[in-house]
């Protein structure tokens, strides 16, 4: 498998190309047409929404699946504001909780803020995640632990074109999970690099491409990687207000561990471990005939991890139905 992320190289092509895509998204953004932010809807504005899906390896196993139902409730809203002065044009919250029918200790919740600035030729988004005590351990071991995780993320958006039908795209992601005392190795900080271009090509098709570099560093070098991930997909309009998606993503996933044993002599078990991994998301949003306001959301996702490890290697089936409420 040829793998960007096994050169000795890498940590410098990751900055390389992220700052050759913020250099890009500079550029596209300076060309864009103006009367971006006068597109914005002020006022109050959010959504609410509830799943029920099931999955059918819920521990991510690669000999015993097990499957489980779960049901996820989400909020959240925005406050927009006519967009001028330092303060930010909108300001936001989300709050997401998911609980399995047979794995309560695989339930958890997440919330945080969010603030965004809508600029004539970009917009800004900042936001902040929590997840206090949420399971991250490799699902397939037989012992649990527990990080508190947090995300921090800045997106930067341009619609540029005639039309403006171009959207370019340029994110940057802060993750740090900090485990509990028993699994302390495992803490670590990621940071993730994507730049997604999207096109509304026709009133029926809007197709779009991605590109993503991340880089992790944990106490414990046996939980150090490097990643490069690609996406292609599209979202087709359809009759009645329908609307069909459908996304593939390649990942590459190369774990820097320079020696077979750690300090005390212990051995790293991802020493050498690199994944090729893909994924299908596909799904049809629906509209409610009575209401403008509600929203049947199918999805199917299926996930496929191929690892030089042996334990790591799995598949997934996902399938949910989300009901959600625009106000």
């Amino acid at each position: 498998m040829t793998n960007l992320c096994s050169r000795p190289s890498s940590r410098g092509i990751v900055t390389a190309c992220s700052l050759l895509a913020a250099w890009l998204f500079g550029a596209v953004a300076l060309t864009a047409d103006k009367a971006q932010a006068g597109d914005v809807e002020t006022g109050i504005h959010g959504e609410i929404s509830l799943e029920e899906g099931y999955i059918d390896n819920v521990r991510a196993d690669h000999t015993l699946r097990e499957g489980a139902w779960y049901t996820t409730f989400e909020t959240d809203g925005i406050w927009q504001r006519e967009p001028k002065g330092w303060l930010p044009h909108r300001v936001g919250g989300l709050m997401r909780a998911r609980i399995y029918s047979s794995y309560g200790n695989r339930d958890y919740a997440e919330f945080g803020p969010s603030i965004g600035y809508d600029w004539e030729l970009a917009s800004l988004t900042v936001e902040y995640r929590f997840s206090p005590d949420h399971l991250r351990v490799d699902p397939a071991t037989t012992v649990d632990a527990f990080a508190d995780v947090h995300n921090f993320s800045a997106e930067l958006r341009s619609k540029f074109g005639k039309k403006k039908r171009w959207t370019a795209l340029f994110r940057f992601d802060f993750d740090a999970e900090d485990y509990d005392a028993s699994f302390r190795e495992r803490s670590f900080f990621e940071e993730n690099f994507e730049a997604e271009l999207r096109c509304r090509a026709t009133q029926l098709i809007t197709p779009r491409a991605s590109v993503a570099f991340s880089t992790r560093d944990a106490i414990s070098s046996n939980f150090d990687r490097e990643e490069v991930a690609l996406l292609f997909g599209f979202d087709l309009y359809l009759p009645a207000g329908m609307r069909a998606v459908l996304r593939y993503e390649k990942t590459w996933r190369n774990f820097i561990v320079g020696n077979p044993t750690d300090s005390t002599g212990h051995k790293n078990n991802n020493f050498g471990r690199e994944d090729d991994a893909y994924g299908f998301d596909s799904g049809l949003d629906i509209p409610a005939p009575w209401t403008d306001s509600v929203t049947v959301h199918l999805r199917y996702r299926y996930r496929d991890n191929h690892s030089t490890r042996p334990d790591r290697s799995y598949n997934t089936n996902e399938g949910s139905l989300r009901l959600s409420y625009d106000f």
